[in-house]
């Protein structure tokens, strides 16, 4: 693909330069290590409120506590700063005229969207990446350690759901050539995949699907059930960058 690496290099300084990845790691930090230390002063948090002369008696909490805390918040966070990180990716660049200009060098339109695309996955897996080893080394401190390979693999099955629905936003970016536009089709799957995941023949394929096996990972219970939901995943973001390749080659650009 002509211009690939020169054009990655580029969107990589970008996501620099524009703050972008800073920004990432830094309140996706913030989301990870305050999701397991809010897990284990909640009790006191409680006590402390008071419960109007009622006594609550309320169990220490636990590592598996801690990893649904996290996963939870990690998850709804990563999805929503994909969307909102994918939404001006191509749009942004075509109202300003950027893309035109950049298309008239020698770089093909799929290195062009493929590099974009590349920068974008790798802000969104290193910011997931180093939340989890904050939540990690947090819940080390705090609770019972959580299995090391088990805990990379519900980091990992975070991660191909937010690159997933930014890969959506991604299209939405390319199709409508509009911030509102992208950001309108990025949500409007999140919310599909909410109301599809209640239909018990469809759930078992969505994303979602991925949270269960992802938790008992991480506490070293057997794992089952995630072949469907992440190969779904990982052929959704493929078919969705091709179909986002195959709409921006028909555009003509100004």
């Amino acid at each position: 693909m002509t211009g690939f690496a020169v054009m990655l290099g580029k969107e990589l300084r970008e996501q620099w330069r524009t703050r972008r990845l800073p920004i990432v790691v830094i309140v996706f930090t913030i989301f990870g290590i305050g999701s397991v230390v809010l897990t284990y002063y909640l009790p006191d948090l409680i006590k402390q409120l008071g419960t109007g002369g009622v006594v609550v008696e309320i169990p220490p909490p636990t590592t598996r506590e801690a990893m649904l805390q996290f996963q939870d918040n990690m998850s709804q966070t990563a999805i929503l700063a994909a969307i909102l990180l994918a939404m001006g990716s191509v749009a942004g660049e075509r109202e300003r005229g950027i893309a035109a200009l950049l298309l008239t060098m020698p770089l093909g339109r799929p290195a062009f969207l493929l590099a974009k695309a590349t920068a974008l996955a790798t802000t969104l897996t290193i910011g997931i990446a180093l939340a989890a080893v904050g939540a990690f080394v947090y819940t080390v401190y705090l609770f019972d350690a959580p299995d090391v390979a088990g805990f990379a693999l519900l980091t990992l099955f975070m991660v191909v759901p937010a690159l997933l629905f930014a890969a959506v936003t991604f299209l939405g970016s390319v199709v409508t050539g509009s911030l509102a536009g992208a950001a309108g089709i990025g949500i409007a799957s999140l919310l599909a995949v909410g109301i599809a995941s209640l239909l018990p023949g469809v759930a078992a394929w969505l994303p979602s699907a991925l949270g269960a096996p992802g938790l008992a990972a991480a506490i070293g219970e057997p794992v089952s059930d995630w072949q469907k939901p992440f190969l779904a995943a990982l052929v959704g973001l493929v078919g969705v960058l091709i179909l986002a390749i195959v709409a921006f080659r028909r555009q003509e650009l100004s």
